[in-house]
């Protein structure tokens, strides 16, 4: 892994953790570990180096953004949604990507994410083919990050316990 790319990882945790120490001295909290996490920026130094990335094979810098109303963009399904980064070339979408982690709850967070990731990548495809994400005859390239905390629990193999009564899983999931 780039140095980099593993000291904005491990910059996470600790954006988390004064987060969570502010939110206590504000006597605003959020549940469990939701704490730091709900704050949304403990991603930001990773949006930062694909800014960088992109910026370096050719993108402009005024044309990358990580934050602001340049990061909205229109849903089909929805009126819009906020990516973390998004990247235009000559005015039309190239790029857009959504950074989330998960650090705890990893059964429930992983199909939450999935359902999401699923989610956004649908709704921007049926935008594009709606002209609602500019004319350009090259969808964009559609981006989802995801960090997992690694420890015993979110190595865990789950046996049994998502079997539907009426068919099986993908063996894969075993």
């Amino acid at each position: 892994m780039r140095e980099d790319i593993a000291q904005a990882v491990l910059s996470m945790y600790d954006a988390i953790a004064k987060v969570a120490q502010s939110q206590l001295a504000t006597g605003h909290t959020d549940q469990g570990r939701r704490k730091g996490i709900t704050s949304g920026q403990h991603l930001m130094p990773l949006a930062e180096i694909i800014r960088t990335d992109l910026i370096k094979i050719g993108f402009d810098e005024d044309d990358v953004f990580i934050s602001g109303k340049e990061c909205l963009l229109p849903g089909w399904f929805r009126p819009s949604k906020s990516w973390d980064l998004v990247g235009m070339k000559n005015n039309e979408l190239v790029c857009a990507v959504e950074l989330k982690s998960i650090s705890s709850s990893f059964g429930n967070n992983a199909n939450n994410r999935a359902e999401e990731a699923i989610g956004s990548a649908f709704d921007a495809a049926a935008a594009y083919r709606a002209k609602l994400l500019g004319h350009d005859q090259v969808p964009p390239v559609l981006g989802y990050v995801m960090v997992v905390r690694d420890c015993p629990d979110s190595r865990k193999i789950l046996h049994g316990r998502h079997e539907p009564a009426n068919f099986s899983i993908d063996p894969a999931f075993n």
